[in-house]
């Protein structure tokens, strides 16, 4: 297979409930077949077994054909790549013997086989929608347990490589975008409290250059954070989605109220970042990979803070999968793109290509309240 093979539609581009924080939420199920050992302590063909127990029962779901399954020892690694940054796979799992992956079309559902587990299911929903997600995935849960028996215990629940994973199998979270508590210096405190609630925060694109830190580590990349519920036992599914979706809304109500003291009383600062972000994307030739995903933030900052107007918060959540690295190679591969002479690596066509997505992206920005 190649990468050619991982195409699907873009679930980001669709309209969700608080976007303006709020870019997307997953639910994932982990569960495992009776009579197997945990991927860990696979010995001679379990694992083959199990991918093909679990492929199997995915083609008997309704409309099979809507799902791509792949064996990611034979996806190159472009296509791995990309997966990646669509959230689909983790890292780590390039190279693990019979890891496999099926993908629904639409790119909202996803099955990872041996990966820590036999099968973990998992389902994006866009916006600060997490019963959403939960309710997709439920469904592919409920399809594979026509076919398969997943271990279980009366006492334990479903029983799962991780204890922490244990009991319901499910893991929530919900990604946000937080740059006005950044500034305001509100996050650290925030996330101490939910930390003692059971809701864990890590940055969603990593680290950043920003001046503020969080916990005493550099702020996320672009203030982009994912909130995360951390044990799934004793708690039912309603009960951690229910905790975890009062954690978040707490937390947006808090953003939009920092937003309206950052206009009022650090605007001038406000200014200077999101016109920068916007000289930027007008007037750049090469942008990395980190650039892009700090001036998208500003932008969509900006925007949000009445500063901009022409472009929606499911604009700038789609940028953030546009402009990945990966995407970009494989549009350059596939395409037949002319750059400029001197553009002559790999390397200077993906930050070209980039510099182009976001110029015309932006085309549609324009300044709300201009300098007197």
């Amino acid at each position: 297979m190649t990468s050619s093979d991982v195409s699907f539609e873009a679930w980001y581009t669709e309209q969700g409930v608080d976007t303006d924080v709020a870019l997307s939420s997953r639910v994932r199920l982990a569960r495992n077949l009776v009579n197997f050992p945990f991927p860990l302590e696979f010995k001679k063909d379990d694992g083959s077994r199990v991918q093909s127990l679990l492929f199997d029962a995915i083609s008997k779901i309704k409309e099979p054909e809507t799902f791509q399954t792949l064996n990611l020892t034979n996806l190159e690694s472009m296509g791995q790549r990309i997966l990646m940054e669509r959230g689909v796979i983790e890292s780590d799992i390039v190279g693990t013997k019979d890891a496999g992956v099926s993908v629904s079309a639409d790119g909202k559902t996803s099955c990872l086989i041996n990966y820590n587990d036999h099968a973990r299911i998992a389902s994006f929903s866009p916006g600060n929608d997490t019963q959403k997600a939960y309710q997709i995935a439920k469904k592919i849960d409920d399809k594979l347990q026509e076919s398969l028996q997943f271990a279980a215990s009366v006492e334990f629940g479903y029983l799962t490589a991780s204890l922490n994973d244990a009991g319901t199998g499910m893991k929530a979270s919900v990604v946000l975008h937080l740059p006005s508590l950044g500034v305001t210096n509100g996050l650290e405190g925030i996330f101490n409290l939910i930390g003692e609630k059971g809701i864990s925060a890590k940055a969603c694109f990593g680290p950043g250059d920003q001046p503020h830190t969080v916990n005493g580590t550099s702020a996320a990349l672009g203030d982009y954070y994912q909130l995360s519920t951390e044990i799934s036992m004793p708690n039912k599914e309603e009960d951690q989605l229910s905790l975890l979706n009062e954690n978040v809304a707490n937390i947006i109500d808090l953003e939009r109220s920092a937003r309206k003291t950052v206009v009022s009383t650090m605007n001038t600062e406000l200014k200077d970042s999101v016109f920068r972000a916007y000289s930027q994307v007008l007037y750049s030739r090469l942008m990395n990979e980190g650039e892009a995903i700090d001036i998208v933030s500003r932008l969509k900052w900006g925007c949000d803070c009445g500063l901009l107007n022409g472009l929606k918060s499911t604009d700038f959540c789609s940028l953030l999968y546009r402009l990945r690295t990966a995407h970009l190679s494989f549009v350059n591969r596939s395409s037949t793109l002319d750059f400029e002479p001197d553009i002559k690596t790999e390397e200077q066509r993906v930050r070209r290509l980039r510099s182009l997505i976001m110029q015309e992206a932006c085309e549609p920005l324009k300044i709300d309240q201009p300098e007197k």
